[in-house]
């Protein structure tokens, strides 16, 4: 997603910018819902093995 982001707005204005934002917070919310909803990883994801309680 940051790079979608960089590739889209890197070079933009501000009130573009700005619009990129609130873009990307969509997408984010978007791909958090899948992966709480149906465990779907966002592609390009890479998790960090789970900690082992004592």
């Amino acid at each position: 997603m940051t790079l979608w982001f960089n590739r889209r707005f890197a070079s933009a204005g501000g009130r573009v910018r700005r619009v990129g934002i609130i873009a990307m917070a969509r997408r984010l919310a978007i791909a958090l819902w899948r992966y709480v909803k149906d465990g779907e990883i966002p592609a390009g994801a890479q998790l960090k093995p789970a900690l082992a309680e004592a």
